[in-house]
Order: structure tokens, then C-alpha cells, then sequence
């Protein structure tokens, strides 16, 4: 998963990135300073899916494509409002209905990385 993003605050323990539709995610082990254009990187089980109505301000605003089952995991295809598609795995039983608007946040432990924007 690739977000684009701009650094907003760099830390000791790393930056705070927010992301082009709008939330911030704080960026663990990475240096940069501010303003810089970024594409955060996100893994599948580093994000979860929660209900539009329980969505903090810091969750990106999507909607469910489609849903696939593999294991112990249920993956999910989720369109955000920047226009980007992004996967997230869930364990254990969903909270959220395949049909409407559902949020996705940044697990507090969930790995995350920011590198630099390079042109498409």
C-alpha cells in the first residue's frame, strides 16, 4: 500500500506525515524535514477497518470493493477518497459491513515507512 504524503513534524522517534486526503499518521524511524513531498508504505496488517460512524479524524474514508478469504486472514480491497486502492487484512471476525462508507486507520504497533516522492 502507497500514500502520498507531506511531512508536517519531525521528531526524535520520527515524522508526522499527512496524507493527501487529509489524515495524519505519525512515521516511526524515518528522518526528514518539513514539507517534504513523501509516498508512505503501509502493510496489509498494519491497517484496520472500522465503521464510517467510529472513525477517528485520523482514518482515511473508503469503501469496500471487494473481500477475499485466505486463511486466518480476510483481505479487503478498499477504495479511499485520494482515488488510491489499498489492502488491509483483518483476523478474527470483521466489524464492518461489505456495503458502505468504512474507515481505515493506522494500527498504533502497525508498520508504516515513509520514502521520498519520486515523479510517476
Amino acid at each position: 500500500n502507497f500514500l502520498d504524503a507531506v511531512v508536517v513534524d519531525a521528531r526524535a522517534e520520527g515524522v508526522v506525515c499527512e496524507l493527501s486526503a487529509g489524515p495524519r499518521w505519525p512515521i516511526p524511524g524515518t528522518s526528514s524535514p518539513v514539507g517534504v513531498q513523501v509516498r508512505v508504505m503501509t502493510r496489509p496488517e498494519s491497517l484496520r477497518l472500522v465503521r464510517a460512524d467510529d472513525a477517528g479524524p485520523d482514518a482515511l474514508r473508503g469503501r469496500i470493493l471487494e473481500r477475499r478469504f485466505a486463511g486466518g486472514f480476510t483481505y479487503y480491497r478498499v477504495s479511499v477518497a485520494s482515488g488510491r486502492e489499498l489492502l488491509v487484512a483483518v483476523t478474527g471476525r470483521p466489524i464492518v459491513d461489505d456495503a458502505g462508507e468504512v474507515g481505515v486507520e493506522l494500527l498504533p504497533d502497525g508498520t508504516a515507512r515513509a520514502f521520498p516522492a519520486t515523479e510517476p
